[in-house]
């Protein structure tokens, strides 16, 4: 899918797709990050941007000319990435912290449908919405609950992190 970028850190990276890859690659799309450091890393695509240098603002250039004249400059310069926010290590086969610095040039690719990434979660397809929201950390779903009682009324949002999507009383909802 890409490679990390400079600048990586422990919690997050920025992810310079291949070429092509932009048409495939979504926001909240889980990948695997092979660290050059020596572990496997979880992570989660954010924030996606496209940059030619041939059509930055600030300044005139060729390809702004060709610009004001409805043509297309050379994309030689171009490409596109992602931010990557780092859910954690899964190198023993389940999540734990990440301490190890992401190395830039690292392998980054995305979770294919046959793929089951919540596994690392220790989740598996099909159990129930209680559990999951037990077993993960709290900054990957985000549940509403409504009055004072325990119970899960709404699921806010979309989480590509579940295959399905399970609602408080074990029935799948869309």
């Amino acid at each position: 899918m890409g490679i990390v970028a400079s600048l990586s850190t422990v919690t997050d990276a920025q992810l310079i797709l291949n070429d092509g890859e932009e048409r495939n690659a979504k926001a909240e799309h889980l990948v695997l990050i092979h660290n050059r450091n020596g572990n496997d890393v979880l992570a989660v695509c954010r924030t996606a941007v496209g940059s030619n240098e041939n059509l930055s603002i600030g300044g005139f250039s060729p390809g702004i000319a060709y610009a004001r004249l409805g043509k297309h400059p050379s994309n030689a310069k171009e490409y596109y990435a992602f931010m990557l926010d780092v859910l954690g290590d899964v190198s023993k086969g389940k999540l734990q912290q990440n301490k190890t610095v992401l190395a830039p040039g690292s392998d980054v690719e995305l979770f294919e449908d046959a793929d089951n990434p919540m596994s690392y979660l220790g989740i598996s397809q099909g159990s129930a919405l209680k559990r999951a929201l037990i077993d993960l950390p709290e900054h990957i779903i985000v549940a509403k609950k409504r009055g004072n009682n325990s119970q899960i009324d709404q699921i806010e949002g979309s989480c590509h992190l579940f295959s399905e999507i399970w609602s408080p009383s074990g029935e799948a909802v869309d």
